[in-house]
């Protein structure tokens, strides 16, 4: 039993004082009392002030998300540059490669992630890895049209190599043009006949060269009336035929460069005289040979073989 410290009954049995106990309900609510104002200081220490522990949490996340602020705006430059590559990679694939890129930007669909501010610091990092994973994809998507460009830029390379691009013979001052494409009045048949090729006059001998990297298709006689031929396959669909000519220094499957020399000028077959028949193929069509010496000729002398090649000049097969 509690006793008051200080108060005392006098028992008139004992003829003597008597401590006075504290009564049961008093002892509950002085407890209460006492709780009640202890859990409201630890409420209001705890909301208004901090603890030395909570205090240096409370700095450690501010900066924290100070510096994942900081990250986001990075991220969001990469990404602008990044954009930026994108848009001149789509320039060299349409404009140079006639390509589309190896990934379609155009159509990926990307979540739009809002302003990172005034977000609390969970949702901020959750926002940052969001960008960071949005970024590590678009870079290896990049990485990748690099690479598949790569691989056109070195097939664009063999192409360019390979596509008939100079004049079979030499013919610097362009006077050896003899005939060109179209109707010509046959100079043995005597009768209008479409030309499908290009003629260049010279003497017999006179060094031929292959207007493109290639292999020898066909290297030998003909009875098509082009006497000693050659045919080379440069890919790509195209094939150059040289006719009438006097030497054949190449055999069916030898690899050819652009420049090399595969025979001699000369007469034979259906011909009045030395020269030269060129034609180009293409997927086994047979096209103008002038709008292929781009690599030899200056826009000025590429406008003067126009000229002279339309003209109705002598004609040798």
């Amino acid at each position: 039993m509690i006793y008051y410290r200080n108060r005392h009954r006098f028992n008139k049995e004992t003829l003597d004082y008597d401590r006075v106990p504290i009564r049961a309900r008093k002892i509950i609510g002085y407890a209460i009392l006492i709780l009640t104002l202890a859990a409201g200081t630890i409420f209001t220490l705890s909301t208004f002030y901090d603890t030395p522990k909570e205090k240096n949490l409370k700095e450690h996340i501010e900066l924290l998300t100070s510096d994942v602020y900081i990250l986001n705006n990075r991220i969001d430059g990469l990404e602008d540059v990044l954009s930026d590559i994108e848009t001149m990679d789509s320039i060299v694939y349409r404009s140079i490669f006639e390509d589309d890129p190896y990934y379609d930007k155009q159509n990926e669909n990307l979540n739009v992630i809002d302003s990172i501010y005034n977000m609390n610091y969970v949702d901020i990092v959750d926002v940052t890895h969001r960008k960071l994973s949005r970024l590590e994809r678009k870079i290896t998507d990049e990485y990748y049209d690099l690479e598949h460009l790569q691989e056109i830029s070195i097939e664009r390379q063999d192409y360019l190599k390979s596509v008939p691009s100079i004049q079979p013979i030499s013919n610097k001052d362009l006077k050896r043009t003899a005939s060109g494409w179209g109707y010509r009045i046959h100079p043995v048949y005597h009768i209008k006949k479409f030309h499908f090729g290009l003629d260049f006059s010279a003497k017999t001998g006179t060094p031929i060269y292959a207007t493109g990297n290639s292999k020898v298709y066909y290297a030998g006689y003909t009875r098509s009336g082009y006497g000693k031929v050659v045919i080379l396959d440069h890919g790509y669909g195209y094939k150059t035929l040289y006719g009438h000519m006097d030497e054949v220094y190449v055999n069916r499957g030898d690899v050819i460069h652009r420049g090399d020399i595969i025979g001699e000028v000369g007469s034979t077959g259906v011909s009045t005289g030395p020269h030269l028949h060129y034609e180009v193929i293409y997927y086994g069509k047979k096209v103008n040979p002038v709008n292929f010496f781009f690599t030899d000729l200056t826009p000025e002398e590429y406008d003067r073989m126009i000229e002279i090649s339309s003209k109705m000049n002598r004609t040798y097969d």
